[in-house]
């Protein structure tokens, strides 16, 4: 951004955004400043860098979506079950430390019955097994966090071994 004297001043884009209202032009971004009445031209890529960001995602409230999985699928009420628990299990890096026997104990049943249920998930690609005890759920399904934690559970979920 220039100020009137020409000399570029360092703004806190993202502060500035808040107060004002930006229009499309020829390529070019300009904002109204509503306090003081002045236009101001923005860096596009600045502006873009600002806004490319999480998009197309829903909020969604943990205990009411389980609660609807419960009832819509009445029927398979185990698997909701699994699903329940991976969901209220999971860390901030969307993982879930627990074996399957630990989870066929919290759900009462057997092992079996859990890992068969734990490969289907793995199967649509909704939760990777990391190692013996550790699941991550895929951060392009489910994430709770930030946009910068969200990409690094990201990147953590689609990482291959080093060889």
């Amino acid at each position: 951004m220039i100020a009137k004297n020409g000399i570029k001043k360092q703004v806190k884009i993202t502060q500035k955004l808040a107060k004002i209202r930006s229009t499309w032009n020829d390529k070019e971004l300009w904002c109204l400043n509503k306090k003081t009445g002045e236009t101001e031209k923005i860096d596009i890529d600045i502006f873009i860098g600002l806004t490319m960001r999480d998009t197309g995602f829903f909020k969604m409230f943990y205990q009411n979506f389980i609660e609807v999985l419960e009832s819509y699928f009445s029927g398979s009420k185990f698997k909701v079950s699994v699903l329940k628990l991976l969901l209220l299990n999971a860390d901030k890096e969307n993982c879930i430390f627990a074996t399957s026997a630990e989870m066929a104990k919290a759900l009462n049943t057997t092992a079996p019955n859990v890992l068969k249920e734990l490969k289907a998930l793995q199967n649509c690609r909704f939760i990777k097994k990391i190692k013996n005890g550790v699941y991550q759920i895929n951060p392009d399904y489910l994430f709770k966090g930030s946009t910068g934690a969200r990409q690094a559970a990201k990147e953590k979920f689609n990482k291959s071994l080093k060889v």
